[in-house]
């Protein structure tokens, strides 16, 4: 968990997209997961490092209302992005 915790962040810590762990960051751990605190995003790291989440409220506050998205994405284009991302980002993970 620790170790895969370490992975992401380093990965993501020079990020200028919307997926970022730069900057400051506190840390809360337990016996299930870690949670890590960053500038306006967090991340949650699970027991065995197998299920991540994560959330970058600061990025999606700076989203003019004129490009935030409306309505549901379509569950195919959904799927196709999440592969991608995993495909892209996640692989070394895995």
């Amino acid at each position: 968990m620790k170790q895969m915790t370490d992975n992401l962040l380093q990965n993501f810590q020079n990020s200028s997209k919307a997926i970022t762990t730069g900057g400051n960051v506190d840390f809360d751990i337990d016996e299930d997961r870690i949670w890590v605190n960053g500038e306006g995003w967090h991340l949650i790291v699970y027991k065995d490092g197998t299920n991540v989440r994560y959330r970058n409220y600061g990025y999606q506050e700076r989203i003019p209302k004129s490009q935030k998205a409306t309505g549901k994405v379509p569950e195919n284009k959904l799927e196709a992005l999440g592969r991608k991302f995993i495909a892209q980002e996640l692989a070394p993970y895995y």
